[in-house]
């Protein structure tokens, strides 16, 4: 920290990546993404001549095609220009969800499936050409941001016994236990004639 990580390395990385080809994605947090727009605009856009994107992606949206074309003509514009696209991990997951969305609705929507096809394709683009930098990597990996869906789904079921934290546990694939060892859970069964012993992300 203070070091010139986030001043100094980030806007030479972003540089150097948005060459022409690649989209330059920097994912910051949400309380820090102001500053890392206004540091970006003072560090390259004046000598360098870089523009600096933000294209702020939400769930609330209301997709259409219009809509769809305008996002990703900015998507296209900051690659092609050499722009450096200033985002935030909401936004990468909010995108994905909605292209998620509008796929499974679009099966009994009809008029929804262009923009479906738009969405996905949009979605294969940014795979290819994006090049991401981290700041504050260390939060923005943190398991918070993981991208979890929230269909409701059974993924165990659990029959209570009479012995404090220790369940009977049954999946789609496999029958065991799930039993607290210090402040873990674990899910433990046979397979193979093996024991296999899998952590879970569970509160009780």
């Amino acid at each position: 920290m203070g070091e010139g990580k986030s001043s100094v390395i980030i806007p030479l990385v972003a540089a150097t990546l948005a060459n022409g080809s690649n989209l330059a994605r920097i994912v910051t947090l949400k309380p820090l993404s102001n500053q890392m727009f206004q540091l970006l605009v003072s560090r390259l856009s004046d000598l360098a001549d870089r523009r600096i994107f933000c294209v702020p992606f939400s769930r609330d949206l209301r997709m259409s095609t219009g809509m769809l074309e305008t996002i990703s003509t900015l998507y296209r514009q900051c690659a092609v220009q050499g722009g450096v696209l200033v985002v935030q991990p909401e936004h990468i997951f909010s995108q994905k969800l909605t292209s998620i969305d509008t796929l499974l609705a679009a099966r009994d929507q009809p008029g929804k499936r262009d923009i479906a096809k738009g969405l996905s394709e949009l979605q294969s683009w940014l795979a290819r050409v994006s090049r991401d930098v981290l700041d504050e990597s260390d939060e923005i990996l943190h398991v918070r941001y993981q991208l979890i869906y929230t269909t409701p789904k059974i993924v165990l079921t659990l029959l209570k016994t009479s012995a404090e934290n220790y369940f009977i546990a049954s999946n789609t694939t496999a029958n065991g236990i799930v039993l607290k060892k210090n402040e873990d859970w674990f899910f433990e069964y046979y397979k193979d004639g093996k024991l296999i012993s899998e952590k879970l992300l569970v509160k009780f």
